[in-house]
């Protein structure tokens, strides 16, 4: 009789995810760092990752062809739309044949130079999708009540004061649009998965105590901070400011501010900036360390995954 091979093997578990000490040098670097919505928002999400892009510098590793594909798709159709609504800085949009035509055919050209020796056979679909889009794009474009356009990614620089501590923040705006009612509307255009915008249940966000919660019901403080930059300039501080995510998939705006009036969108504003501040003093906490997030669904698409076990 022959005994059948057996294989044997053993289970050994991931090791439980580890707390990073913060030391003075790490607190110097974050005093030192020029924030935006991102480097907050990767904080919120897992203080670890954040030490470990921000404070540490490490590079994220970039190999996945999928993911760098909507990464450059999402460069190039910010580029595409900037080059061709700058024509109308200053005025009013016209959304006519002739800019229709003169914008696929600058798609056309570009495309061919970015995309079609990288993407070979995947080439024609990517292109007839961004013609697609592009498409619908314009059409709503064409009813929206866009009275003119004051800026096309253009940085815009804001500080918030803790204490004797002074965190510098910057913007990159993609769009700022002077809507009929006179009102301004920030624009920022994905070209992915659109992000979650803050809860506006005041019971929640009146008890933002910790990190945890913050993640949970702000989210994300992309558009906030937006307005909280802008209003700050003082250049539009006499004008009421909204903020939307344009997503080039579906083409609907998300808007920050749907329905609440002057007085609830600063209450509301005034909280969100308040859990910022939480947050900033947290990250320079010496008795707080970077502790990784403890939400193990997102760890797998992590770049550090194993770096804090």
């Amino acid at each position: 009789v022959i005994e059948p091979i057996r294989g044997a093997f053993k289970m050994c578990p991931l090791t439980r995810k580890k707390p990073i000490k913060k030391n003075s040098d790490a607190i110097d670097i974050i005093k030192k760092l020029v924030f935006s919505a991102t480097s907050i928002d990767t904080y919120v999400a897992c203080p670890a990752r954040f030490y470990f892009k921000y404070v540490l510098k490490l590079k994220e590793k970039e190999n996945i062809k999928e993911d760098m594909e909507g990464i450059d798709i999402g460069k190039f159709l910010h580029d595409l739309l900037e080059n061709a609504f700058s024509q109308f800085l200053f005025r009013k949009p016209e959304i006519n044949k002739e800019f229709e035509k003169k914008l696929f055919a600058h798609l056309d050209r570009e495309f061919d130079k970015v995309f079609l020796k990288k993407m070979k056979a995947d080439s024609f679909m990517t292109r007839a999708v961004l013609h697609d889009r592009l498409s619908e794009f314009l059409q709503n474009e064409r009813i929206r009540s866009v009275q003119k356009l004051l800026c096309l990614e253009q940085v815009f620089e804001g500080s918030i004061n803790i204490g004797e501590e002074k965190f510098i923040f910057t913007a990159k705006l993609d769009r700022i649009d002077e809507l009929a009612n006179k009102e301004l509307l920030i624009i920022d255009y994905k070209s992915g998965t659109t992000a979650k915008l803050p809860s506006k249940k005041t019971d929640k966000l009146l008890a933002l105590n910790s990190r945890e919660k913050i993640r949970d019901y702000v989210r994300s403080f992309q558009l906030p901070l937006y307005i909280y930059i802008l209003e700050q300039g003082g250049k539009f501080s006499g004008n009421d400011i909204n903020a939307a995510l344009y997503n080039l998939r579906d083409i609907e705006l998300d808007y920050l501010w749907k329905k609440e009036d002057k007085s609830t969108r600063k209450r509301l504003l005034d909280i969100y900036i308040d859990a910022l501040q939480f947050i900033l003093k947290e990250m320079i906490d010496p008795n707080i360390p970077f502790c990784p997030d403890d939400e193990e669904r997102f760890c797998k698409y992590c770049p550090y995954y194993l770096m804090c076990r």
